[in-house]
């Protein structure tokens, strides 16, 4: 979150539709999202042209089974897709996956000595507050959010499942105006494990037609 290395993505048409499930069984989202384009921090396109796509995630409740039973789970259907991927995105992919996705502390806030300047704050504002209440505040203050509310960490296992019409890749030298080669294909799958309690990432990709 802190890094200087970042990428866009901007979207024309977004529509979400959320839905909480009864008696605590979890909840579903449906993402649809026209016209994305992506861009690195460096303004290079790394979209050839806008991608439409359709995401449904599936989060079942926290206290159900095991940790596949809780696992947060997205599929994402994208009709077509061309990439591309200059030698410093790749780096910054895997940056991003290690620094991100798989970040423990959400840097919602500049450092922790903000969260002990706000329990502070709120100590002095009443006085009165009994020292078990104040033993409260304290513990959620540690987790508060940039948003001024507590932050309730939950971890779970995340499988993404992207399925794509038709897909491209471009990978390029020093910028994306110095390609080296093109690979496309159609109807390819890939499967994307995050397994926070293995610390580790697995992914699985099946290519079908591919052409280079």
């Amino acid at each position: 979150a802190n890094s200087t290395k970042q990428f866009i993505l901007s979207a024309g048409n977004l529509k979400v539709i959320h839905r909480s499930l009864a008696d605590n069984c979890g909840s579903q989202q449906n993402i649809s999202l026209k016209d994305v384009s992506m861009i690195c921090d460096q303004g290079m396109e790394m979209v050839a042209s806008p991608i439409h796509m359709m995401v449904d995630v599936q989060m079942p409740p926290n206290d159900v089974g095991t940790e596949d039973d809780r696992a947060l789970r997205v599929d994402v259907v994208i009709t077509e897709a061309s990439f591309i991927v200059a030698r410093g995105h790749y780096a910054q992919m895997l940056i991003t996956l290690d620094d991100n996705l798989s970040e423990s502390y959400s840097f919602l806030r500049e450092c922790q000595e903000d969260s002990h300047m706000l329990q502070r704050d709120i100590r002095s504002k009443d006085a009165k507050v009994s020292e078990e209440l104040d033993h409260v505040h304290s513990n959620e203050t540690k987790n508060i959010s940039h948003g001024g509310v507590t932050l309730h960490e939950s971890k779970r296992r995340m499988y993404m499942d992207f399925k794509f019409k038709k897909v491209g890749l471009e990978l390029s030298g020093i910028d994306t105006y110095d390609p080296i080669i093109f690979l496309a294909a159609v109807e390819t799958d890939i499967a994307l494990q995050i397994l926070h309690d293995e610390n580790k990432t697995c992914a699985e990709v099946t290519l079908h037609n591919l052409v280079c």
